[in-house]
């Protein structure tokens, strides 16, 4: 390493010893300028010294440039925040829940997981249904055998097992070509769907929409019922409801507007008309207005069909396709499983039942009596029977309202060649409001008294007089059993 010293000469100039100030190896060759009075001295192979004290601090230096800082403004409650990616480029900003990372994490224990709740509206399967009936209508066209629900106003909702669908414009399905019931859901997808089989899962695991009984021979409707049910209902109840009680009446849907036991020769005679009412279909009130004209089912071959309805409440001759010889009523005959309209017997008895139904169009309708009668108390006798023993309906939702006693001649000069006659308890008709005589899927009686065939020996667990006398000797039993003891104890 190399040092440089100022020096000062003491002695010879040609041999020179050098007080140095600072601390280094003593006895340092020197080599001298020209100048004697000031050398340079250049150490070779000095040692270096140990460090000296530190010396007093030094003045304080000019104030630098300013650095980048925090920038001006902001407000109370804001952050500062990136603004790019450029070094120092920040801005004051209201920070925003939204903009956070880690949104999705489950840092709120106070709160349900939405996974969670999604997952017990699957394991409930609820909610499912119409949240109301009224942000929705439903028709169906003939012609095209097109079904379609469509907002009342600007769109309706329809929920499957906590799935909310919103519909803003209409949604249509066309039904097969198939005769029979057609039953018409939401499925999980939100997609319309309908199957001629009916199962607990259209209500369970579906939302429930419309029934369109379909009539293959006359390339019509005959029944279009409203199932547009709520959510409070849970689907279970409701299935259970549905196929054990079914509808139940309410109030009102009286028949009316009668002229009993007229002579025949006058409309008015054979004329009545059904009043306001009302009937629950589980979690639906069906709310109906009076009907002045009332339409009647009937069967032929195995389909059902459907009178229009006109001004006499019965199928008569020149309706429905039938012609009745001398003009008289007809009843709805099952000869060899195949149904037909035959006529009445000259001065006999029919019944026309009619029911409260769910039917969208027509919610007061008639089904033509399956048999006659040769008096008005047999026809009354009966009503319970046969209105009991309808099987096969076409509709799902029905509740009896009464059956009314028609007896057709010759004689009577009137369209139908028919009068109402009152019953042998001198009431209009024989009023079923308020009774359940249908189990209302199945079609068949709910009441034991009411069911058909109750004479036959179904119940083996009973005894019937064979099953109890075989218990006993019978008399000549009895009888052989004395003479022999007699011969032998004398």
């Amino acid at each position: 390493m190399s040092d440089q010293f100022k020096v000062e000469i003491i002695d010879d100039p040609q041999a020179i010893v050098v007080s140095v100030e600072t601390q280094v190896q003593p006895d340092i060759e020197v080599s001298i300028s020209n100048d004697p009075q000031n050398l340079i001295v250049q150490i070779d192979n000095g040692i270096p010294g140990t460090q000296g004290p530190t010396g007093p601090t030094g003045p304080a230096g000019s104030p630098g440039t300013p650095g980048v800082g925090v920038p001006a403004g902001g407000s109370s409650g804001q952050v500062l925040q990136k603004a790019s990616a450029t070094n120092y480029d920040t801005q004051w900003a209201t920070l925003d829940h939204g903009q956070l990372t880690g949104l999705l994490d489950d840092d709120h224990p106070q709160y349900l997981l939405e996974t969670e709740f999604n997952n017990q509206n699957i394991l409930q399967k609820e909610p499912t249904g119409f949240p109301n009936r009224t942000d929705s209508t439903i028709s169906f066209n003939d012609g095209s055998r097109l079904f379609t629900i469509a907002p009342a106003v600007s769109s309706f909702d329809v929920y499957i097992k906590g799935t909310k669908f919103t519909f803003s414009t209409g949604q249509t399905l066309t039904i097969p070509a198939l005769s029979g019931a057609h039953y018409i859901y939401f499925d999980g997808s939100g997609v319309l769907q309908s199957t001629q089989v009916f199962d607990s899962a259209i209500i369970q695991d579906y939302a429930f929409t419309a029934i369109v009984y379909w009539n293959t021979d006359t390339n019509s409707s005959h029944y279009f019922g409203d199932e547009r049910h709520g959510l409070i209902m849970d689907g279970g109840t409701h299935s259970y409801l549905h196929t054990v009680f079914g509808a139940r009446y309410i109030s009102g849907a009286a028949l009316q507007g009668f002229s009993v036991d007229g002579t025949g020769n006058i409309a008015a005679n054979a004329q009545f008309t059904s009043d306001s009412g009302s009937i629950r279909d589980e979690d639906i009130l069906h709310q109906f207005l009076a009907q002045a004209q009332i339409p009647i089912l009937y069967r032929i071959g195995t389909l059902w069909r459907k009178k229009a309805a006109d001004s006499f409440p019965v199928i008569y001759s020149g309706t429905a396709g039938y012609t009745g010889a001398q003009g008289r009523l007809p009843f709805n005959e099952l000869v060899a499983g195949s149904w037909q309209l035959t006529q009445v017997q000259n001065s006999y008895f029919v019944l026309v039942h009619f029911f409260a139904t769910n039917d969208v169009n027509n919610p007061i309708c008639g089904i033509q009596g399956i048999a006659t009668y040769n008096s008005i108390t047999a026809a009354r006798t009966n009503a319970n029977l046969e209105i009991s023993t309808l099987s096969g309906l076409p509709f799902a939702e029905f509740v009896p309202i009464g059956s009314v006693i028609f007896e057709t001649a010759n004689s009577y000069s009137n369209t139908p060649k028919a009068r109402v006659r009152s019953t042998d308890t001198g009431a209009n008709y024989v009023d079923f409001r308020g009774t359940q005589l249908y189990a209302p899927a199945a079609g068949q009686a709910t009441s034991h008294s009411l069911l058909s065939n109750l004479s036959n020996d179904d119940h083996l667990q009973y005894h019937n007089d064979a099953r109890g006398d075989a218990r006993y000797y019978t008399k000549a039993e009895v009888d052989v059993l004395t003479i022999v003891n007699a011969l032998i104890f004398g």
